[in-house]
């Protein structure tokens, strides 16, 4: 959004009008005369808040204000655009440090500049002070001193790139971070003053922008090259050095090497929500014609998750096989199936759902095969001349009439399916769609996206370039849609955000979305190269695409968008090092965004290995605080935030399970931890003192661990200092799994029925056992059901088997019938239901005794 100069300083008077008018008389008090009052929050008198406010107002003019990841700043109030030739050059913070492009902050100061094409070296001059800074090089030259840099200058599209805080105060400049805006002044009192958020917002709404595509020429342009560094581990400007090292060339020239052969960053790809972290109770109560029933277990209250079973407490609805089938499952002792909807007819496989009132929302995939290749394209071979294109289509039924089930809307995306959440009616669905460049490099079909709603037509509708956006530092050739469907309307039209870029995980508040990508590590030095040039600068800066660093350490990529209604905004972006584990590495708790990363590659004492790290960022993005270096060696096999605590397990030969304060956001503590054999792939609260571990147990080997049977444990942390655990049960030998080690969506826990069940497959070794390495063998497949008590610990109520006799004497040793595997349990009032693809079974949840059996056919 663009707003000009007058209007911002309008806006900035009507606020000024507005505080005044605001502080209880105090307008009329500074009109009469009458000596003024102070503010009871501050200790000033209001004029002189007034006064520093408006002084503030006209200081910010005269300042140089940018924003993180935005190609977008202000100039003593002018907006300008940071590079005019490459919106990809933009601040950007790296482990923790900001860093400015030199070369526009320096002008934009008035600044004097000086490139030595010899020695790399870029010298600033501001009136008596002088810098100088070497590209690749972590000493900055300040006044002849040396001075220590937090990371090597780097370049991006041949801007030199500088941290921020020291380049600036060697220049005598003064410099701000609030969250991602960054200003920078020659006057003190311009960062030392509080802005109001009014303000800040005003300003941000100037320059915190993504950059549109815009035209096939800028796709072509920002797409291209990174195929070309897949598949040649180089970009044209480094196959452009190498051809003029190789060659023996010497040019004439000092046309500023900074433009031309320089290292670029590595390969990246409203309401700010609720303050709710987890689902203490994830599987809560609803009423319906039964008393309760069990909801999905997800990871945040109120911000649902699809899954292949759900029940509204009277229906339940199982994705099976190639459809849905809809049983009448209370009373038990009368189930029956009330419908099915099929899809054998077409290419759909279905793979999730979500219940909505009378409307039962179906996720899956399909494929629509396209012709893609010109037939005389260089590109085009027999038989690969056309491509399936994924899609993810989504249906809404009416279910009002169990018999008469009506489709009344398909919404299709075009790409493969990250993940999906529901909020209130709202569903908001992430897809990647991968770019193929050869296509790109024809213009041919296929390289828009494009989705179908059929509220608007049945046909697909393609996004155009002045509607994809992209990320200035994206890593992936493919693009990243967000779909937002309100299922109760019949007159909204989806809305589909589509950026150049990708996801990988996705977590969801109830007011904000972040995805999640890997991307690569800081940029490294290269040998120093001595080239001048004879063209003129823009005749070789034709050639210049980002170069990419060699390798380097993994990083996270977070991608923050606003979600309100069908409205999905982009905020802001931020990066860590390492790699996440899944979505519950990430959580947002007032306002705050914390995330557990695990980075592998690390070089310590000698030693190359792995370290955990714990990570605090603030609203826009940026690190307020970190814990590095957490068990090195090992990595990191689940996470759980509980509000103000996290709890994190990680595992090499025993199981640490750490206790994390982020109480205060920027001083994260570790407060205890405990060293058991085992370790736990998914973490589970079960109060505010109590945590439950699902996981393996494991035998230390020689300085090695073999993992053994299934674990299950519950930790005391009341404690924090001194974490216990309290109670174990191990389930089986080596091999013995369960679903929920890898989708907690297959855990039924009621912290007031005292229940908790999952699915186990049971392997058992037996007498034979000659080695902690020997694998069991088969012998149950089915639900395994606990009494659970934070002072009995766990007791096994009954296992529930969809097998027959029959069927385990025809079981080999390593497998079974498959669709007998249960793989949901859930209760409607005091029934326990279990569901695999060829029965229900109801079961009385005091005496564990069967009450029915439906066959499951449509």
């Amino acid at each position: 959004m663009r707003t000009s100069g007058k209007l911002f300083s309008r806006k900035l008077f009507l606020i000024l009008i507005a505080l005044t008018i605001a502080t209880s008389g105090a307008l009329l008090t500074v009109l009469s005369g009458q000596p003024t009052r102070a503010s009871s929050s501050t200790g000033k008198t209001e004029r002189e808040e007034t006064e520093e406010v408006r002084t503030g107002v006209d200081l910010l003019k005269e300042a140089v204000i940018l924003c993180l990841s935005s190609p977008k700043a202000l100039v003593k109030d002018v907006e300008k655009q940071v590079d005019p030739l490459y919106k990809e050059v933009v601040p950007l913070q790296k482990n923790g440090f900001v860093f400015i492009p030199v070369r526009f902050v320096a002008d934009s100061l008035g600044a004097k500049v000086d490139w030595d094409g010899k020695t790399q070296t870029a010298s600033i001059t501001l009136g008596n002070r002088s810098v100088s800074l070497k590209y690749g090089s972590d000493i900055m030259n300040a006044g002849g001193e040396g001075i220590k840099l937090p990371a090597p200058v780097w370049a991006s599209c041949g801007r030199l790139m500088s941290p921020a805080d020291q380049l600036v105060k060697a220049l005598g400049l003064y410099i701000r971070v609030y969250g991602d805006l960054i200003i920078i002044s020659k006057n003190e009192n311009t960062v030392d003053m509080e802005l109001q958020p009014d303000i800040l917002d005003e300003i941000a709404s100037r320059v915190r922008y993504l950059p549109v595509v815009g035209s096939y020429d800028r796709l072509r342009e920002l797409v291209v090259d990174k195929e070309d560094i897949r598949l040649t581990g180089k970009s044209k400007i480094e196959k452009f050095v190498d051809a003029i090292l190789g060659n023996g060339v010497q040019f004439k020239d000092e046309a500023q090497v900074e433009e031309n052969v320089a290292m670029a960053p590595e390969r990246e790809a409203a309401d700010t929500g609720h303050n709710q972290s987890i689902a203490k109770e994830s599987s809560s109560t609803g009423k319906s014609s039964a008393d309760d029933y069990s909801t999905t277990n997800v990871q945040v209250q109120g911000v649902d998750e699809a899954d292949i079973v759900k029940t509204d407490g009277e229906y339940i609805y199982q994705v099976n096989r190639q459809g849905v089938i809809i049983i009448k499952a209370y009373p038990a002792d009368k189930m029956k199936i009330a419908g099915n909807i099929s899809f054998h007819e077409g290419n759909f496989i279905p793979q999730e759902l979500y219940l909505h009132g009378d409307k039962l929302i179906v996720t899956g995939t399909s494929t629509n095969r396209e012709i893609l290749y010109n037939k005389k394209s260089l590109f085009a071979k027999p038989g690969l001349d056309y491509m399936d294109l994924g899609l993810v289509k989504t249906m809404i039924f009416d279910i009002s009439d169990k018999a008469d089930i009506k489709k009344i809307r398909e919404v299709e995306l075009d790409g493969s399916y990250i993940s999906s959440r529901k909020t209130g009616s709202f569903l908001y669905i992430v897809v990647n769609k991968g770019i193929d460049p050869y296509l790109v490099l024809e213009k041919g079909k296929g390289i828009l996206p494009v989705y179908r709603d059929t509220l608007l037509k049945d046909e697909f509708i393609d996004i155009g370039y002045d509607k994809i956006y992209y990320f200035p530092d994206m890593t992936e050739c493919s693009y990243l849609l967000i779909a937002a469907l309100n299922v109760d309307s019949s007159e909204e039209p989806v809305k589909v955000s589509a950026y150049l870029g990708a996801g990988q995980n996705i977590y969801v508040s109830r007011g904000n979305m972040y995805v999640a990508l890997t991307g690569y590590g800081p940029p490294q030095t290269v040998p120093e190269v001595d080239v001048k040039v004879q063209d003129t600068e823009d005749s070789v800066r034709k050639d210049i695409i980002t170069i990419v660093p060699r390798i380097g350490g993994p990083r996270t990529l977070i991608y923050k968008f606003a979600l309100s209604g069908d409205s999905v905004t982009y905020v802001s972006k931020g990066e860590v090092p390492g790699t996440i584990l899944n979505q519950f590495s990430m959580d947002e708790y007032e306002e705050n965004f914390r995330i557990a990363t695990t980075l592998d590659g690390v070089w310590k004492n000698d030693r190359y290995t792995s370290s955990n790290n714990m990570y605090v960022l603030d609203k826009y993005l940026k690190i307020v605080g970190k814990i590095e270096d957490i068990a090195p060696g090992e990595r990191i096999y689940s996470v759980r935030f509980m509000g103000k605590r996290a709890y994190m397990v990680t595992f090499r030969v025993v199981d640490p399970l750490f206790v994390i304060d982020l109480e205060k956001p920027s001083d994260p503590r570790i407060l205890g931890a405990l060293k058991i054999p085992g370790y736990s792939d998914y973490l589970h609260p079960y109060d505010d003192n109590h945590i439950i571990g699902f996981g393996k147990d494991t035998v230390e080997v020689k300085g090695g661990a073999y993992y053994q049977g299934l674990k299950i444990a519950l930790f005391d942390v009341s404690d924090v200092s001194n974490p216990k655990q309290k109670f174990v049960e191990i389930i089986g030998d080596r091999g013995t799994d369960s679903e929920l080690l890898r989708n907690h969506k297959a855990l039924l826990f009621s912290k007031d029925k005292n229940l908790m069940a999952f699915p186990v497959t049971l392997m058992e070794v037996g007498d034979e056992r000659r080695s902690e390495v020997d694998y069991g063998r088969f012998k149950f497949q089915g639900a395994y059901v606990y009494n659970i008590d934070s002072a009995e610990g766990f007791k096994l109520k009954g296992k529930i088997t969809h097998l027959s006799d029959e069927d385990y004497l025809k079981s080999g040793d390593w497998g079974f019938n498959a669709d007998k595997s249960v793989e949901r349990i859930l209760y409607i009032d005091n029934t326990l239901y279990t569901l695999s693809k060829e029965l229900i079974k109801a079961h009385d949840l005091d005496s564990m005794k069967e009450i029915n059996s439906l066959e499951l056919e449509y």
